[in-house]
């Protein structure tokens, strides 16, 4: 996935129009603010839409089917490995990273700045399954809903 989603990253970087580059931005400042509240779902949600807008833009799918059902098995646990410690910031200045690259139009940096943040997520799930520690989360009604 890293690499493919890499190259997805590349070609965005190549094909962005402003406006496209606006929607994207505008996403990522719904991440700022999940990040803010502490949110880890509101900000894999607004992650999930970053990543299939990024792949939209650039108009190509994020993955074949095959891979996209199986992204879609690990959406959970990457989803919960943002509620380690220090994880979901961590991601956040990735976002910043990624999306500084595809400002710049620079396709060879958004594809090493998004294949890093994927094995950076990847590194988290294994801390995760090794028990890592969790940070602590809003209470269930800070944000309307249970987790």
């Amino acid at each position: 996935m890293a690499i493919l989603e890499g190259k997805v990253a590349y070609e965005a970087a190549r094909r962005l129009t402003s406006a496209d580059f606006s929607r994207l931005e505008a996403i990522h400042q719904e991440l700022e603010r999940e990040a803010a509240a502490n949110n880890a779902d509101g900000f894999f949600e607004a992650n999930q839409r970053l990543s299939l807008g990024t792949a939209g833009d650039c108009q190509q799918p994020l993955s074949g089917a095959p891979d996209r059902r199986r992204a879609q098995g690990h959406q959970m646990t990457r989803r919960d490995s943002l509620r380690l410690a220090g994880r979901m910031t961590q991601s956040l200045t990735e976002h910043r990273g990624i999306l500084a690259a595809l400002k710049d139009q620079d396709g060879a940096l958004a594809e090493q700045r998004m294949r890093a943040h994927l094995l950076s997520g990847r590194e988290a799930l294994a801390r995760l399954a090794s028990g890592g520690e969790l940070s602590a989360m809003p209470k269930d009604d800070e944000h309307g809903g249970s987790r």
